[in-house]
């Protein structure tokens, strides 16, 4: 039986050897391309291949830390941002928020229970207590994307 091989937990650093490494500066850079580009979408509000493949060579990504992204790579990060911003979205609109792209709900002990109501209809809400989510404001215009209440 030949010996197993050893599982790399997301923690370590040889990790970064076989996975892309995002920087906010590359997300942003990602999204100025798309925002630039949005006539380009696609069928079912997504974009084509050959966009995703003009896209690792029209824009200069650092890969300084990690493997250098492929279309593959751009892919899983735009649909990976799109979830986020769907949590985000949810939680802009929910009756009574005050958001923040720096401190997100920013909830105190005075609006404890506030947080308790959103977490019972958005349990993925939970990163976004007291942080914000710095791509909102520039996804917000992206196409496909829309507040689905």
């Amino acid at each position: 039986m030949p010996p197993r091989k050893k599982q790399v937990s997301g923690s370590q650093g040889s990790e970064a050897s076989t996975r892309c490494i995002w920087t906010p500066e590359d997300e942003k850079l990602m999204l100025d391309y798309i925002t630039t580009n949005r006539a380009r979408v696609g069928d079912g509000m997504n974009f084509p291949k050959a966009f995703w493949q003009q896209l690792v060579t029209d824009v200069p990504f650092s890969s300084k830390n990690g493997v250098p992204k492929t279309s593959e790579a751009f892919i899983s990060k735009w649909n990976q941002l799109r979830s986020t911003y769907t949590v985000v979205d949810k939680v802009v609109h929910f009756s009574g928020v005050e958001w923040s792209t720096e401190h997100g709900v920013n909830i105190t002990p005075a609006s404890e229970l506030l947080w308790v109501d959103i977490l019972a209809k958005i349990p993925s809400a939970k990163p976004f207590k007291t942080n914000g989510w710095e791509p909102y404001e520039q996804m917000k215009d992206s196409p496909g994307l829309h507040y689905a209440g």
